[in-house]
């Protein structure tokens, strides 16, 4: 590596700094090779960021450790390194920032590639038995090689090797005990379910008793628009038999009700550190910008949510409301046409889960019928839940 050759420590550093602290800027520079960044402990850690993202996991540090131990290159001054980089921009700064730094790291690259290229026109200039029209020639290729790689650098293009070493990623499969998780074999990081029905079905509950007992294991935020924080409260003092006070100081459980469009949600759950998110539920939320239709509108709030769960490397768990056709149906049962206001939830759903219940049933328990409407990485299921209003809880038939 020549010493003298134009590079930018302080852009290298801030850009992973930056992808540090909001890591959904990775999108914005995963086409550049890791030969962009000069110093090599920059570029292993820039290549394991890539890695993480690739691979469809949130780019966090215990991740970059796992990563770059794998490389071969993790030791005490990548991990003091890595440390003073997650601590030193807050998400104010980044969007005032990346562009900036982007461009001067990747300037520094360009020219790099200059005089890479000038180089081996010079070598072959100098020649005895190349002519001229043959030197010329390698300059125009040379030339045409250089543009394509200033204009290709937010490209990312994978081969047969990278592709092979995406399709031997693990995944881990997260799994709870409870019933959500049976239904679709468990959840997988970057997934928007999507928990659908009709009013008074028991969609809040459910939602709400899934979110609690996950949070004994891990960190979840549930977003309401539907309720107050004391309904909420009182609905799982119920659902505990009164047990709330004693075990609440022991689960990882976060909520907010002020939380209006995708965006704001995306902020609570990054400040809490959520590894599950609960939307209760899409059609409350705001998309935080004019729209001029109603399924435009839940179209975006959508893509946004499925937009946070891959950025985060979060499951992103959301009710959404049934239009009424199921209603006129002699069985009630609920297709995925049925989704209310827009076709995108059902695009971009990993999993859809439908509830429905016979209105006849008056006296508790009722009969909650479910199935999964749509799975991406599964089978279709159906089952049946009894539910009882007043325990706030479900029970499993057969």
């Amino acid at each position: 590596m020549q010493p003298n050759l134009p590079h930018d420590p302080e852009a290298e550093w801030a850009i992973l700094a930056l992808i540090l602290t909001d890591p959904t800027r990775i999108r914005e520079v995963a086409g550049v090779s890791p030969d962009a960044f000069y110093e090599p402990v920059n570029r292993n850690i820039f290549q394991a960021m890539k890695k993480l993202f690739r691979y469809g996991h949130s780019i966090s540090l215990p991740l970059l450790q796992d990563v770059l131990s794998e490389m071969g290159v993790w030791n005490s001054e990548v991990e003091n390194m890595l440390l003073n980089m997650s601590v030193r921009y807050t998400l104010a700064d980044v969007p005032s920032l990346f562009e900036g730094y982007r461009d001067k790291l990747l300037s520094a690259y360009h020219k790099r590639l200059a005089i890479r290229l000038a180089e081996e026109i010079t070598e072959a200039a100098n020649r005895p038995l190349v002519d001229s029209q043959r030197v010329v020639e390698i300059a125009k290729k040379k030339v045409r090689t250089l543009e394509e790689s200033v204009a290709l650098v937010q490209t990312e293009v994978l081969g047969p090797e990278d592709l092979i070493e995406v399709l031997q990623a693990q995944r881990n499969r997260i799994r709870a005990n409870t019933f959500l998780s049976e239904m679709i074999d468990g959840f997988e990081e970057t997934e928007l379910v999507l928990v659908a029905a009709r009013p008074a079905v028991g969609k809040t509950a459910f939602l709400l008793t899934e979110a609690y007992d996950i949070a004994a294991e891990f960190p979840v935020l549930f977003v309401s628009r539907e309720m107050s924080e004391w309904e909420l409260m009182q609905r799982l003092r119920r659902y505990t038999a009164g047990r709330i006070h004693e075990e609440l100081p022991h689960r990882q459980f976060f909520v907010t009700t002020s939380a209006r469009t995708p965006a704001e949600v995306e902020l609570a759950a990054r400040r809490v550190g959520a590894k599950f998110v609960f939307v209760d539920y899409i059609q409350r939320l705001s998309p935080g910008h004019k729209v001029f239709t109603r399924e435009q509108e839940i179209g975006d709030i959508s893509h946004a949510l499925k937009d946070m769960a891959m950025d985060l490397g979060v499951v992103v768990i959301a009710a959404a409301q049934l239009n009424r056709d199921s209603e006129r149906r002699e069985n009630r049962e609920p297709y995925l046409a049925d989704l209310r206001d827009s076709g995108r939830l059902e695009q971009d759903a990993n999993q859809v889960i439908m509830l429905w219940r016979d209105p006849l049933e008056e006296e508790e328990p009722f009969s909650v019928y479910w199935k999964v409407a749509k799975n991406r990485r599964g089978p279709e299921r159906r089952g049946k839940l009894d539910f009882v209003p007043s325990e706030m809880r479900f029970y499993k038939v057969g």
